[in-house]
């Protein structure tokens, strides 16, 4: 890859860029939610389009957006998360993503775990492959035909 991007294999994956991580804003909202990474980003979206907002217990209003990219990013952004009333914490269910929210949370009581929504597997993308992959129709492919 010329450009940078992610390398996938069946046991590997690297990083041929830097990832910094991305603010998704219009303006600053009442509400931020974080995620490590986009991939999780990409399921939050999934599972908003076919559960809808109330039965994720989320805000009616669509929330400002912070993808990490590196959980080692997170005390770095503690700043810009900081300027919203309420901060939507996405993390992995694993050491380092408890211990992240752990640390939020001793911070402030505007960060808010939501990782009980999934709390029987490892992150909101197997939440969603496991736990909704079946109510979720997939799209049809679009052949171009020439």
């Amino acid at each position: 890859m010329l450009n940078g991007g992610t390398c996938a294999k069946a046991f590997a994956k690297e990083a041929v860029h830097r990832k910094n991580p991305k603010l998704f804003a219009k303006k600053v909202q009442k509400n931020l939610s974080v995620f490590e990474g986009f991939f999780d980003f990409l399921s939050f979206q999934t599972l908003l389009k076919s559960t809808g907002a109330n039965k994720l217990e989320l805000p009616i209003t669509q929330p400002d957006y912070l993808i990490l990219n590196s959980i080692s990013f997170f005390e770095k952004q503690r700043a810009v998360m900081e300027k919203y009333s309420s901060i939507h914490l996405f993390p992995d269910r694993d050491e380092r993503g408890k211990a992240m929210t752990q640390m939020a949370l001793q911070w402030s009581d505007k960060f808010k775990d939501q990782s009980h929504f999934y709390k029987q597997v490892k992150d909101l993308n197997e939440f969603l492959i496991k736990c909704h992959g079946r109510q979720i129709k997939p799209r049809q492919s679009r052949r171009l035909r020439l």
